[in-house]
């Protein structure tokens, strides 16, 4: 392993463990919001630089707004297509349409949090994550499997329960592996298709670092199994 891939984990490594990193304030910028504090790097939201206290104003109306669309949303399939014939992302209800499901083409089912239920297991594949919809839970480490896994699919469906944090990171994951994006990038990309997803800020911070990771990689599905083998030191899904 040379010099450079070593430094990426050990960097990676060093920060995994944190809940958020240190907040660098940038002396002399204003926020873009408020005009009256300082910005740090770390709040940026829309491409606006804020200072901490906008940003956690700005996330929280932004979270009620998600919650408000969800609440209001009468379609039966809550399924939304964000790679054409390749790629859907929902919520635990949608799952529950057989039909719709296979109108879209739909061969595998990636669940992604407990207590999901495999519905129709003799007309899909499944695969499930169980993982908490919560800023401290450790995402990255399931980076791998899941882009292989949809990556192996015809058509996949990923949903956990609203189809908003944790199915729309891994979605974004994948995105920014099959088409080669910068988070913020996919992010944006994801959005569009898919109005309401909000992936908490944890899981943002971890997708910043795959974002490093696959860039390293050059995309490489391969050298990225082979770097997240030895970030976590065990074995993962061929």
């Amino acid at each position: 392993m040379g010099n450079s891939e070593s430094n990426l984990i050990s960097s990676i490594l060093s920060e995994k463990n944190k809940k958020f990193p240190e907040f660098e304030i940038k002396e002399g910028l204003l926020c873009e919001k408020c005009k009256e504090r300082e910005v740090s790097d770390n709040f940026q939201l829309s491409g606006m630089k804020l200072c901490r206290k906008c940003y956690n104003i700005e996330e929280e109306n932004e979270f009620k707004r998600v919650n408000d669309l969800i609440h209001s949303c009468k379609v039966l399939f809550d399924g939304s297509e964000i790679i054409k014939d390749k790629l859907f992302l929902g919520n635990y209800y949608s799952a529950t349409q057989k039909e719709e499901l296979k109108k879209r083409g739909v061969t595998q089912i990636l669940m992604v949090g407990y207590l999901l239920h495999e519905f129709y297991p003799e007309d899909f594949e499944y695969a499930n994550i169980e993982i908490e919809d919560d800023e401290r839970e450790n995402i990255f480490r399931y980076f791998y499997t899941c882009i292989n896994f949809i990556e192996k699919s015809k058509i996949c469906f990923v949903h956990c329960q609203a189809g908003v944090s944790r199915s729309a990171s891994i979605v974004i994951a994948y995105v920014m592996y099959k088409l080669k994006m910068k988070f913020e990038d996919a992010f944006n990309y994801v959005k569009e298709r898919r109005e309401y997803i909000y992936p908490n800020k944890g899981f943002k911070l971890q997708l910043q670092d795959l974002e490093r990771v696959l860039e390293f990689c050059n995309y490489d599905l391969e050298k990225f199994r082979q770097i997240h083998k030895r970030l976590f030191e065990k074995k993962i899904d061929e």
